[in-house]
């Protein structure tokens, strides 16, 4: 309490009346100005450097019925996509940004059904607003794939660079990876995590258009996959086999005169069969699985593809733009 309010003052010197005051009076001037401006000072009293920010939203699942919301403008605790893993329960969630330090430089309070896509449109769109003019920065916003849509992407340019990862949606995104592997372009871009056996990474790049913008576009290919990704592939491996294995079956009940008979397909109707036949029948095995194929549908797996509009290459290269990417010190649930 003392470090906060200063010295001999004690939690006993504070009332619910006087807290909910208080409460009123943040609420009245907007908490999240207030907390903008108390980040503000701190950063340039710091001399913090705000160029690259990571935003991203967690939630925070509660408990109660949360009846009394009838305030305009208010957070609505409510039932929304829960990175808690518990869908069953309310929530508020929060929009933050940090530093690639880990140093946080913004912050606000969302309602529970908030959408990731809206919450970063509205946070582009502060973009020049979002610091103290006095606070030296070229921003650069960082965040996943919710920040790309056609109407973001416009907001972004209209406001501040960014660095994303594109949505699998965007057919740009199956296009520019099978132009990557056709190419075999790829470009080593290393490691960046200092643990035993992290993942390796390899780039390639090229530029393309969306809308009336051009946007580089960076297919990431990775040494490790994810384990979701991993059971795909696995399923999709034995459901082609019993697949195979449903029309081998089939084959080894057919009969065949001859491998002619095989070929010319159904007899015709008026067509009197020999009066001695030979009956001949294939006998199918399936092989094992080709390892090949799989390792060659991991690697492709492992791909995904970054999309940014810092057009300068020489200034920002491929692999820094992945790394920037990738420097995300901070976790949120989801």
């Amino acid at each position: 309490m003392e470090a906060l309010f200063g010295a001999g003052v004690t939690a006993h010197d504070f009332n619910d009346d006087a807290l909910g005051r208080g409460l009123d009076r943040l609420f009245a001037v907007s908490a999240n100005r207030v907390f903008g401006e108390m980040i503000s000072c701190a950063l340039e009293g710091h001399d913090v450097m705000v160029d690259s920010t990571h935003f991203d939203t967690t939630s925070q699942s509660v408990y109660g019925e949360y009846e009394n919301q009838d305030c305009e403008n208010a957070v609505r605790v409510a039932l929304g996509y829960s990175k808690d893993r518990r869908p069953d329960l309310k929530q508020i969630q929060f929009g933050i940004g940090v530093t690639r330090e880990g140093v946080l430089n913004y912050g606000e309070v969302l309602s529970g059904n908030s959408s990731d896509k809206t919450w970063n449109r509205k946070t582009l769109g502060k973009g020049k607003t979002m610091f103290p003019p006095e606070i030296p920065k070229d921003l650069i916003y960082v965040a996943d794939s919710p920040l790309v849509t056609d109407d973001n992407l416009k907001e972004a340019g209209d406001q501040v660079k960014f660095i994303s990862r594109m949505p699998a949606t965007y057919g740009l995104v199956a296009e520019t990876i099978r132009e990557a592997w056709d190419s075999d372009a790829w470009e080593p871009a290393g490691s960046y995590a200092s643990r035993k056996k992290a993942a390796e990474y390899w780039v390639y790049e090229t530029v393309r258009r969306i809308g009336e913008i051009d946007y580089r576009l960076i297919a990431v290919r990775s040494s490790s996959l994810d384990s979701r990704k991993e059971k795909s592939i696995m399923k999709r491996v034995e459901k082609a086999r019993a697949a195979i294995a449903k029309e081998a079956k089939e084959l080894a009940g057919r009969d065949f005169v001859c491998e002619p008979d095989a070929r010319r397909g159904r007899p015709r109707k008026d067509e009197q069969p020999p009066a001695e036949t030979t009956v001949y029948r294939a006998l199918a095995a399936i092989d094992g699985i080709d390892q090949a194929q799989v390792e060659q549908a991991r690697e492709r797996e492992s791909c995904f593809v970054l999309i940014t509009d810092l057009m300068d290459a020489e200034k920002h290269p491929a692999s820094g733009i992945l790394g920037e990417y990738k420097q995300r010190t901070w976790n949120t649930k989801g």
